[in-house]
């Protein structure tokens, strides 16, 4: 049985690819200033897909420093859907202290 992955590339689109492609050729992730949650959660994304576990831990470590007012529920979602126990206790801990 055959399992589809469906990749959302819709938040840098082609720009998180060519930060993964780069990070593959260069050992390093180079992203621009404002790069958001929404485009670390993104580049997690296609890590995990192709099984970068060093880029998605550095996406993680990412996402975790934007954790907001704004951005928890989405960050903490996220979390729990990637089972990622530390991201998403950060979470609850922002969550416990607003």
């Amino acid at each position: 049985m055959e399992h589809i992955v469906e990749i959302d590339l819709c938040v840098g689109d082609y720009q998180n690819l060519d930060i993964l492609l780069n990070y593959l050729e260069f050992g390093f992730v180079v992203v621009p200033e404002d790069y958001s949650y929404k485009n670390w959660i993104a580049l997690f994304k296609l890590a995990d897909y192709f099984c970068i576990q060093d880029l998605k831990g550095i996406a993680e470590f990412q996402i975790h420093t934007q954790i907001t007012d704004s951005s928890l529920s989405t960050i903490m979602m996220f979390a729990e859907e990637h089972n990622l126990d530390e991201l998403a206790l950060a979470c609850a801990r922002i969550k416990l202290s607003l």
